[in-house]
């Protein structure tokens, strides 16, 4: 993302950080009684410190990471590239998750 902006303003503030994925969300609401309804999900919260890289080398490690996930390849990435390009690297030191499962129909 951005190299400034206010998120960056807040982590120079303040680097303590809380990250919240969920994912494979599915509407559960196939009932008659509206207080039944609700979602299949699976979810992770997690606690850290945020850290704005620099180094241009961790820069591309990180933003390759990020490509293979999406794009399902890596890439070259120059320092002229990850320059302008601002990072944060997220370490996570306590962390929760938990998922409501469809259950097999019989």
């Amino acid at each position: 993302g951005a190299r400034q902006g206010h998120k960056i303003d807040l982590i120079h503030q303040n680097p303590n950080v809380c990250v919240q994925i969920e994912g494979e969300v599915v509407p559960d609401y196939d009932y008659d009684v509206p207080c039944k309804y609700g979602a299949f999900f699976s979810s992770f919260i997690g606690r850290g410190k945020a850290e704005l890289l620099e180094d241009s080398e961790q820069k591309a490690y990180a933003l390759n990471l990020l490509m293979q996930h999406q794009a399902g390849k890596t890439f070259e990435f120059t320092e002229k590239m990850t320059k302008p390009v601002g990072v944060i690297k997220i370490v996570i030191d306590q962390y929760s998750a938990k998922a409501k499962t469809m259950m097999p129909k019989e």
